[in-house]
């Protein structure tokens, strides 16, 4: 795989690459299943491995990218875990979150383009706090979802990953004057 660098091209590229991985396992019989996920795992650590923020220095851009890779990573690892239709679904919540990190991405990038040319670190502090505003939100929706089912059961486990990574750098940014 060739260099993938930006947000948005990560965005593109693992999004194509999840379409094909549910192909590939949609169609692999139970001989050919274990290969399947063998090669999906392998075209996800690729995939990790290719990532790069277009500027390095614009830490919105490393975080996207970091999130997107994070993303890329988790289903790597779960994909080793699960049952056919487990994977299945793991992959499918994979997409879905990473509509809705695009989304917020998006906004959040349209928001910096709107209000200046260089993001400071009032930026990066405003930015953290719409962000933790979001996955607030998020956590709160969790509540709604049954633990006895496992596909919903895995989508609270990622939103608590989710608010926990959040936590954390919202700690290390309130840190700095």
């Amino acid at each position: 795989m060739t260099a993938i660098i930006g947000p948005a091209a990560a965005k593109s590229a693992l999004t194509a690459l999840l379409a094909q991985i549910e192909a590939a396992l949609n169609a692999a019989g139970p001989a050919a299943y274990g290969a399947a996920v063998d090669k999906a795992q392998q075209d996800l650590e690729t995939f990790f491995k290719s990532t790069s923020a277009a500027d390095i220095t614009d830490q919105t851009e490393v975080a996207a990218v970091r999130a997107i890779d994070d993303l890329a990573y988790n289903m790597l690892v779960k994909l080793s875990l699960g049952e056919m239709q487990a994977n299945i679904q793991i992959l499918l919540a994979g997409a879905d979150k990473l509509k809705t990190l695009a989304g917020q991405l998006d906004a959040q990038t349209n928001t910096n383009v709107a209000s200046a040319g260089s993001i400071g670190l009032k930026g990066v502090k405003d930015a953290v706090d719409q962000m933790t505003a979001i996955v607030d939100q998020v956590k709160a929706l969790r509540a709604g979802l049954k633990a006895d089912n496992p596909d919903e059961k895995a989508i609270a486990d990622e939103i608590g990953k989710l608010a926990d990574q959040f936590k954390t750098l919202k700690d290390k940014v309130d840190k700095i004057p």
